[in-house]
């Protein structure tokens, strides 16, 4: 009698937990969107506000997609597919390894997707880069020459 070809019951339970966390995780953060899609076409607020609130909601999209992409998903492969007799090799150090970038990739994604929080990393990269003086002697350099055109008196034909 051939005993790999048995299903171990300890290894489909695991299986089964871990699928049913994710899944309820899924589910739940399904709801939760189309919630919050609807509240966002119901209500009446001020532009600016909506601008807000959008860019809020993209980020909380991304703090759910970031742990679903580098945290969960690896971590349900690696403890999943051995449990079904699938090999992971070298992959499954990929997948550690994706498991610990989750707590650096969060907060530049969060950082990059609220306007603000962007134009202040843009702003600082230029101070540092030196490119915020090539710019400021730039404007400098056009306020100048509009002041000149505004002050230069006309010629007058007559």
């Amino acid at each position: 009698k051939d005993d790999s070809l048995q299903p171990n019951t300890h290894e489909m339970m695991a299986i089964v937990a871990i699928f049913s966390v994710g899944g309820h995780t899924v589910v739940i953060s399904m709801i939760c969107f189309f919630k919050i899609s609807k509240a966002f076409y119901n209500s009446a607020m001020e532009i600016s506000a909506r601008r807000m609130h959008i860019q809020l909601f993209r980020a909380l999209l991304i703090q759910y997609t970031i742990p679903v992409v580098f945290s969960m998903v690896p971590t349900i492969t690696i403890f999943a597919l051995p449990a079904t007799g699938i090999s992971l090799g070298q992959l499954g150090n990929v997948f550690g390894l994706l498991v610990s970038t989750f707590p650096a990739v969060d907060p530049i994604l969060i950082i990059v997707s609220i306007g603000r929080f962007r134009a202040t990393l843009l702003e600082w990269i230029a101070v540092i880069t030196g490119r915020k003086a090539t710019r400021n002697e730039q404007k400098a350099k056009e306020r100048t020459r509009v002041y000149a055109a505004v002050l230069r008196p006309r010629s007058t034909r007559t």
